[in-house]
């Protein structure tokens, strides 16, 4: 009996995705997972997965090994996603999460309104969403499909459509909503001291200085090997949990990881009665909006972010045209006094 490896076509043939094959016991040489454990490719996808790797094998040269690879793995996400458990043909692709039923099968089937549900789309921030749009526009423009050529069609809006705030309102009920000290952790430390996620987790008592007259803590900012160290003031409501919880050398104030941390949060939303479950980015960017129109200066809160640029802070603030005409008010004004 044949093993259902040996039906894979040539298109399904290279390592899946980084996360597949760490799900997998590795058991041949490179990494690979075991052929019999990867799922065959439907029929009807073939045509697509047959197009996009020829497409990939004509420009791996001029591309990169690394970009290809980029590529190879969008394409294929276009017809279905993956499944670390499961491997292929798990979970949704990009055109039936956008809403485009069925889904076209071979390049010369994509129209204009298949680009734009993915352009418009809420569901990938700005920067993924042209990734994924500039693949698909280089294979349809190898395979002649005239839609390719449209710039216009093909142009996105660098707006996060999913970005958000929190008014005062909504993160004053959040915190009256939380159960424990860890929730309240979670919320102070976000939404009231303008915190990373990943800073709150590497927070250990040693780094904070509790003093009644000038509460401080040392930061260890975000980075692939380690970011940056800062050091920021305790605000009221996040100094309130740190004595509460009475940690003492390097023991952690938030002692789980960072599913924990966005479940609570997530928990926290729902008792406030929010219309969307709250992240803890959605909370330092509100905690900077609400300061900086609060009248705190911008350097002030890049400062507290750790920003290395103020035009990232602008960003997540929200500065609008109204706070700019404001500004340029008051500056007049100033100059006229």
């Amino acid at each position: 009996m044949s093993s259902p490896g040996s039906a894979l076509p040539p298109s399904c043939a290279e390592p899946l995705t980084r996360a597949y094959r760490k799900s997998r016991p590795c058991v041949h040489e490179g990494g690979r997972a075991p052929a019999a454990r990867r799922a065959p490719i439907p029929d009807r996808d073939r045509c697509w997965f047959d197009r996009s790797r020829e497409y990939v094998e004509e420009h791996e040269g001029e591309w990169g090994r690394q970009h290809a690879a980029g590529v190879r793995m969008a394409l294929r996400r276009y017809q279905f996603g993956t499944d670390r458990a499961n491997g292929w043909a798990r979970s949704p692709g990009i055109w039936e999460r956008v809403g485009v039923r069925p889904p076209p099968l071979t390049p010369s089937e994509v129209l204009a309104a298949h680009v734009v549900a993915v352009r418009d789309s809420p569901l990938w921030a700005p920067k993924t969403r042209s990734f994924y749009l500039q693949v698909l526009r280089g294979f349809l423009r190898r395979f002649g499909n005239p839609i390719a050529e449209n710039r216009r069609l093909w142009a996105i809006d660098t707006t996060a459509l999913n970005r958000r705030w929190l008014t005062k309102a909504q993160l004053t009920a959040i915190w009256v909503a939380c159960r424990d000290d860890y929730d309240r952790l979670a919320v102070a430390s976000t939404g009231y001291n303008g915190l990373r996620r990943v800073e709150v987790l590497r927070l250990r008592a040693r780094d904070v200085s509790l003093a009644a007259d000038r509460p401080e803590a040392r930061i260890w900012g975000k980075g692939r090997n380690g970011g940056k160290y800062r050091t920021v003031p305790v605000s009221k409501h996040l100094y309130g949990v740190l004595v509460s919880l009475d940690r003492h050398g390097a023991e952690p104030f938030f002692p789980w990881k960072a599913t924990t941390f966005d479940l609570r949060l997530t928990v926290v939303g729902r008792r406030a009665g929010l219309p969307f479950n709250p992240s803890g980015h959605t909370l330092r960017r509100t905690f900077g909006r609400l300061a900086y129109y609060a009248g705190v200066p911008l350097v002030s809160v890049q400062s507290i972010f750790g920003h290395a640029s103020p035009a990232m802070t602008a960003y997540y603030v929200g500065v609008d045209q109204a706070a700019m005409a404001a500004g340029l008010a008051r500056f007049e004004s100033a100059m006229e006094a």
